[in-house]
C-alpha cells in the first residue's frame, strides 16, 4: 500500500517536473521571437523616411519621428511586448505608406516615359510629313 502511494507521488511529481519543463520551453521560444521580432523592427525602422520618393527633404529634419532613433531610443519606447506589437504595427503601417508612395511614383514616371515615347512618335511621323 505504502509503494502505491510513493508511485503515485513520483508519477505526480514526474508529470509536474514535465510540464514545468514544457513551459520553460514554451518562455524560451516566446522571447527568442520577441527578440527577433524587436532586431527585425530595428533594422528596418530608420531606413524607413531615408527611401520615400519625394520625401529628401525630411531626412535628418526634426519633423521625422523616427530620426536619430537608436537602439537605446527604442527600447525606451519599447517597455514590454504589447509595446513592441504596437510599435511592429506602426512601423508595417509606415511600409505600406511608402509602398504605396513608391507605386504611385513608378505609375507617374511610366506615364512620363509612355508620353515621352508618343512625342517622339509625333515627332517622327511630322518630319516624314515634312521630308515628302
Amino acid at each position: 500500500m505504502q509503494q502505491d502511494g510513493n508511485e503515485k507521488d513520483a508519477s505526480r511529481q514526474s508529470n509536474s517536473e514535465k510540464k514545468s519543463l514544457r513551459e520553460r520551453q514554451r518562455r524560451s521560444e516566446m522571447n527568442e521571437a520577441f527578440a527577433h521580432l524587436a532586431n527585425t523592427v530595428y533594422e528596418v525602422q530608420p531606413t524607413l523616411n531615408s527611401t520615400a520618393p519625394n520625401q529628401t527633404d525630411n531626412i535628418g529634419s526634426n519633423d521625422n519621428p523616427n530620426h536619430g532613433s537608436t537602439h537605446n531610443e527604442l527600447e525606451d519606447k519599447i517597455a514590454n511586448r504589447v509595446d513592441l506589437i504596437l510599435y511592429t504595427v506602426e512601423v508595417v503601417k509606415q511600409l505600406q505608406k511608402q509602398k504605396d508612395a513608391f507605386k504611385n511614383e513608378l505609375s507617374k514616371r511610366r506615364e512620363m516615359v509612355g508620353m515621352l515615347g508618343k512625342t517622339d512618335d509625333n515627332q517622327q511621323n511630322t518630319s516624314k510629313t515634312f521630308d515628302n
